[in-house]
């Protein structure tokens, strides 16, 4: 790895901090002594790390279902050993279960909840907005058994996302077969709920992917 070259590392925590730092920040000086790559607060955990250009869009999708879209440079270059900024503004309970990059808002994302829920969204329903932000509701509220999203995912027309159950189950469902919905629609079930268990995982098959 060139460790000079004009790249950053840019960490997502669940609890919705990011942080964007130098790649030359990671080169070991010892190779017995590990680097701190950031300083986690409480009970906070990294959910994804990218390595970015500097010219990424940043999605980040909560359980609760918001969803936030913002360019990189809104977040600040620090040191390697420095905590991030707010990226996503969080409810009480709630964390970020999905980090996306995005070069611009063509194209669509793929929403899948614990419930089996699955559609296809355009991404000219978002908007970039600035950090720090709640973002944008994704799915209509339900309160007697609410959705809550487990995956986003940014899809091609030729993909296929899988999703695996609480008790086991695999299904794969082809992007091309969906049709696009709204933000506020729920999709439309692929598992029985009841028999199969809650969705664990989701991922896409035979492309690179964050929940992969």
């Amino acid at each position: 790895i060139d460790f000079e070259q004009s790249i950053y590392l840019t960490f997502i925590t669940e609890n919705g901090l990011v942080k964007r730092s130098e790649l030359n920040q990671y080169k070991a000086q010892r190779i017995s002594r590990p680097l701190v790559a950031i300083n986690l607060k409480n009970d906070d955990k990294v959910k994804s790390v990218y390595a970015t250009d500097g010219k990424q869009y940043i999605l980040l999708a909560s359980e609760m279902g918001y969803v936030l879209i913002f360019h990189e440079e809104e977040v600040p270059v620090i040191g390697a050993k420095a905590a991030g900024v707010i990226g996503i503004k969080l409810k009480d309970d709630d964390v970020v279960v999905s980090a996306q990059l995005l070069p611009d808002l063509i194209g669509t994302v793929a929403v899948i909840t614990q419930r089996s829920s699955l559609k296809k969204v355009k991404l000219s329903e978002f908007e970039i907005a600035s950090r720090a932000k709640r973002g944008l509701v994704v799915l209509r509220e339900v309160k007697s058994k609410p959705h809550l999203v487990v995956g986003i995912h940014k899809v091609e027309a030729q993909d296929t996302i899988c999703l695996r159950s609480a008790k086991g189950r695999l299904a794969e469902v082809k992007i091309s077969s969906l049709r696009s919905s709204d933000r506020y629609a729920n999709g439309a079930n692929v598992f029985d709920e009841d028999r199969d268990g809650n969705v664990l995982d989701t991922w896409i098959k035979n492309s690179p992917d964050i929940n992969e």
